[in-house]
């Protein structure tokens, strides 16, 4: 079976992608704004303002998380952090208004802020459908390494081959007390001991483990180690072990009560 490489490219490619549109709906937005309000007839610090928004908006959004690779492509904490952006820099913007002694407009405020905000998520959410149209097809997917009872690595496997628009795959597995070499035709690398889920890391190039306690750990980039053991639940099999260091990653979505990963937050 062929391993894919990981996640790195097409990951900084779409968050890249995403910094642009959110730039260009900004700037849009903020032109379209002062030409409704002010008819082109206005004054310097308006022109700043049009000029500084889009730069603002990037910022404020990187600031919340919005461009967090955990968000990428399922459920609702990236549009989420896209709403808090939006308040932030609304309030941001009145308050720097108020510290400079410069009186902005609220009509300016209130249509560039709230159609910002709606547009760029309307945007983000057509990023995102062509992005579950590019998974249904293999592409853009996280490698996942399955760790647990050979009946729990053979549902997570046939969860995530029905349902493609999470981008995880299943492309090795390391199992609990088996003799088997293959668990629903993924490869099984070893057994739940902490030098077996590690080595199977570096030689599945996994970029995520899914483990018994129904969570997906991103292995850091830098390397192929695991998260803190605290991530683990106590029945995983999983040592502390386990841990070298902390992981610079977050935890990415649990699973819903169904066994999948984002069913029941928008897509």
């Amino acid at each position: 079976m062929r391993l894919t490489p990981g996640v790195a490219t097409w990951t900084r490619e779409y968050v890249r992608r995403t910094a642009i549109s959110d730039f260009a709906v900004a700037a849009i937005c903020s032109t379209v704004a002062l030409q409704v309000r002010f008819d082109w007839h206005l004054g310097i610090e308006y022109v700043l303002c049009s000029v500084i928004v889009p730069l603002l908006w990037v910022v404020t959004l990187s600031l919340s998380g919005a461009y967090s690779v955990k968000y990428i492509g399922t459920g609702s904490e990236e549009f989420r952090k896209v709403l808090n952006a939006g308040f932030g820099l609304t309030a941001g913007l009145a308050i720097l208004s108020y510290a400079i002694n410069t009186e902005l407009s609220r009509e300016y405020l209130l249509l560039t802020m709230p159609t910002l905000a709606g547009a760029d998520l309307c945007v983000r959410y057509a990023w995102r459908k062509q992005l579950h149209r590019r998974r249904s097809t293999g592409q853009c997917m996280s490698n996942v390494l399955a760790v647990g009872p050979e009946s729990a690595v053979e549902d997570l496997i046939t969860e995530l081959r029905r349902d493609s628009y999470h981008g995880l795959t299943v492309v090795a597995a390391c199992v609990r007390e088996t003799t088997s070499e293959t668990v629903a035709g993924i490869p099984v690398f070893g057994g739940m001991a902490a030098s077996d889920v590690v080595d199977a890391v570096s030689r599945s190039r996994a970029d995520t483990v899914a483990t018994e306690s129904a969570r997906f750990v991103p292995i850091s980039p830098d390397g192929p180690r695991l998260a803190q053991p605290t991530t683990y639940s106590p029945g995983s099999g999983v040592p502390p072990a386990a841990s070298t260091r902390p992981s610079a990653c977050g935890i990415c979505p649990d699973f819903s009560s169904n066994g999948t990963p984002g069913i029941g937050t928008p897509r």
